[in-house]
């Protein structure tokens, strides 16, 4: 008998200077994130964390274990051996097992929620990638990093076509603007982009398309490197095609009496007199001669 009881006081000897060893780490977590991390490494502050927050749960269990030992030991009469080793050995493996299961499943949630994420890239004024990003996570540090845009306006017979922003939208929620917007994904190309943002709001995506220019847009909220398109459109039965649905063809002069009266989004009011001197001078033009 004395051989087991001493085995089960080693194991819980043994069990108390884990227990404290993960307290004296976690009391000293910053400094080793500090001089394992110098370099700025963001996969190894996350790999820190990750194994700190495991240690930390793996404390907290054997914590309370040791707890019910001690108080199982101070106030309990039973003596039986075989209680004393299910109490003081299987408990803390039940403990392990459980954290291991619960890690499991948690990294597989994170598995298919990554799998389901949207990377955008990271990009310089110049457009050069310098890296990517997960948009939720973007979306929550507002204008820290610049992401790519593609923006196509669609003009029909000389009128711009617009609708109401979704209300989802971190940039101008419910306001006028063209239908077709979209975060360039990562290691997409900018044509891709441009017939997502289509094929996205329409049924038809093969209308022709041609670049107009690019421009930095930022706010509090957001920053972009914005990529703007624009559609010409004068066969009806093409713009039929498309059966946009929730906005209206609005003529140059509709616009112009309503900017500035918070119905347009800002990026629309910034684009309006660009194209306004480009697009829908040159359809007048045409027009006139014709």
């Amino acid at each position: 008998m004395a051989p087991q009881l001493d085995s089960l006081r080693v194991f819980i000897v043994v069990e108390v200077t884990f227990v404290l060893s993960l307290i004296i780490s976690r009391l000293v977590r910053t400094r080793i994130v500090l001089r394992l991390a110098r370099k700025n490494n963001p996969l190894v502050k996350n790999y820190l964390s990750e194994s700190f927050r495991i240690a930390f749960q793996a404390q907290y269990g054997l914590s309370i274990h040791l707890l019910i030992i001690l108080g199982f030991f101070v106030f309990s009469t039973i003596t039986h051996p075989l209680f004393n080793r299910l109490l003081v050995l299987l408990i803390p493996q039940i403990i392990l097992i459980l954290l291991i299961f619960m890690e499991g499943i948690r990294l597989r949630i994170l598995d298919k929620k990554l799998y389901r994420e949207e990377w955008l890239p990271v990009v310089t004024e110049t457009g050069d990638v310098t890296g990517r990003v997960a948009k939720s996570v973007t979306k929550d540090m507002k204008n820290k990093f610049m992401h790519p845009v593609v923006r196509v306006a669609l003009i029909f017979k000389g009128r711009i076509y617009l609708k109401e922003r979704d209300q989802s939208r971190l940039l101008d929620p419910g306001m006028l603007d063209y239908p077709f917007e979209k975060y360039m994904q990562y290691n997409h190309d900018i044509e891709e982009a441009v017939r997502n943002s289509i094929g996205s709001e329409s049924k038809n995506s093969d209308i022709p398309v041609r670049f107009l220019l690019k421009y930095i847009f930022e706010n509090e909220n957001t920053k972009r490197l914005v990529f703007l398109y624009v559609s010409e459109i004068v066969d009806e039965i093409t713009f039929n095609s498309l059966n946009l649905t929730g906005g209206k063809l609005w003529t140059e002069t509709q616009i112009e009496d309503n900017i500035g009266n918070n119905i347009f989004s800002e990026c629309f009011e910034l684009e309006f007199e660009y194209l306004k001197n480009t697009v829908l001078l040159s359809y007048h033009l045409k027009n006139t001669d014709s």
